[in-house]
């Protein structure tokens, strides 16, 4: 539990430096963190956290909801299991609907839109050689 909890601080903390609005807070408690602004509320609940592995999250973002850029240190795959998400990236946009994903390197600035309620799977992996990136059973 004291790793999930040291994830969670460290999920906090790169929240806190999602976006420039002024509005902007950070809440944790039970095992959750949400972003809320004045365009909406992002849900983020740790499923699953393994020290300098792998991380589970699952998002819901309410309509108007808006994370605006930051970057990750871990590979992030984001799965769209409803709603719809709008990700901007490298001078790009793309609109995700269900079943949709997206993954963004470490260092690659992106941020999301949501015009609707979305629920979503978030994935980190390290971006390190010695993590398996791929098995073959």
């Amino acid at each position: 539990m004291d790793k999930i909890w040291s994830d969670l601080e460290k999920l906090r903390e790169l929240t806190e430096r999602l976006t420039s609005l002024p509005a902007i807070s950070t809440k944790i408690a039970n095992g959750t963190i949400d972003i809320i602004s004045a365009e909406g509320k992002c849900h983020l609940e740790c499923l699953y956290h393994r020290e300098g592995q792998t991380s589970v999250i699952l998002a819901t973002a309410e309509a108007g909801c808006v994370i605006t850029s930051h970057n990750h240190e871990e590979i992030e795959h984001i799965i769209v299991l409803s709603g719809e998400m709008i990700a901007y990236y490298q001078d790009q946009m793309t609109i995700l609907h269900v079943g949709d994903s997206i993954m963004f390197l470490p260092g690659m600035p992106h941020r999301a839109e949501f015009r609707e309620l979305t629920l979503m799977i978030g994935v980190t992996v390290p971006d390190t050689e010695d993590y398996p990136h791929e098995r073959r059973i």
